[in-house]
């Protein structure tokens, strides 16, 4: 140890000991664990819920309990009109739960016991919009698809930036923008930067969807998604791929947790159309789209529009 070292530790050491001869411990009396404490924390929370900001997680919103729950009554149809996102559902959680567990096993997933339960919904506030608007989530950090969820998000990740690479490495792409998926903000500014300093700017627009999961028809998602998946399987000699605690990677012969073209398609299928949630004693079905908080979600959606603005790109080559 060098001595400027060896002088701060003497001096450190010095000064607990110090500390030690004079210290009198004394009975600490936390204050949330006091009983009055602790009875108004417990009626607050039997009238208030308190949940972060739409796209201001480091801000708290205190709302109504009441109002929180007739919000999410009314989405799910149980309150005013009907939604038909949302099904009742014949099925119990034990039967969900049993055969969703058990295609994770058959693909060498293994479900720990407390994800043998179904996601639940929450929602946000939009503060930004006006009047406040509410973002419904599914919540799927513990559930029964958890396992297969993760492993097919990880495989997504890959597929994903696999088409990336291939429209980055075309030739005959090079002069057409077939990929519009950006990660970040990066390639944005890069563009506006090269408009600037060309002065060749004339109107910038930037547009939202204000609702894309909860809308896209589930057949036709399955239906692009595995266009892709015949994509990235297409013409390489790896026939398998493979999810470890690393991630997700090609792989030739079948070890461990891995996945062919066809059972890919299958857990894509599985995860769509078994979308089950939990609204108190409800047992629901999304029917149409995918929830948000599912993990290959982001994924899913980047994927199913790329697939149609690559076809009209393609086609708008073709044609002028």
């Amino acid at each position: 140890m060098v001595a400027w070292k060896e002088a701060v530790v003497s001096k450190v050491s010095s000064k607990i000991t110090e500390i030690r001869q004079h210290f009198i411990p004394r009975p600490s009396h936390p204050v949330l664990r006091q009983t009055e404490v602790v009875a108004y924390l417990n009626s607050f929370h039997d009238k208030f819920v308190l949940g972060p900001i739409d796209k201001a997680a480091n801000n708290i919103a205190l709302m109504c309990k009441k109002y929180y729950v007739e919000v999410i009554l009314k989405e799910i149809g149980v309150l005013g009109q009907n939604n038909e996102t949302y099904l009742l559902t014949n099925k119990s959680k034990d039967q969900i739960s049993r055969e969703s567990s058990e295609y994770a096993e058959r693909l060498g997933l293994s479900v720990s016991e407390k994800d043998m339960d179904l996601p639940v919904m929450y929602w946000t506030p939009k503060m930004h919009k006006s009047p406040t608007g509410h973002r419904f989530i599914i919540a799927s950090k513990h559930c029964v698809t958890k396992p297969i969820s993760k492993a097919v998000s990880s495989i997504f990740g890959l597929i994903q930036n696999q088409v990336e690479n291939f429209h980055a490495a075309s030739k005959f792409d090079k002069h057409y923008n077939k990929f519009w998926v950006i990660k970040n903000s990066t390639p944005i500014m890069e563009l506006l930067d090269d408009i600037s300093r060309r002065n060749r700017a004339k109107t910038i627009c930037t547009y939202d969807f204000s609702t894309l999961y909860t809308k896209l028809p589930q057949d036709k998602l399955i239906t692009q998604l595995n266009k892709v998946i015949d994509m990235v399987f297409e013409g390489g000699e790896k026939t398998y791929i493979r999810v470890d605690k690393y991630g997700a990677r090609w792989a030739k012969r079948k070890q461990g947790v891995c996945f062919s073209k066809a059972q890919l398609k299958i857990a894509v299928a599985h995860l769509v159309q078994n979308c089950f949630f939990q609204v108190g004693n409800q047992i629901m079905r999304q029917a149409v789209g995918i929830p948000m908080g599912i993990d290959p979600a982001p994924f899913w959606a980047n994927l199913f529009l790329y697939t149609y603005e690559s076809e009209f790109i393609t086609d708008l080559i073709r044609t002028d």
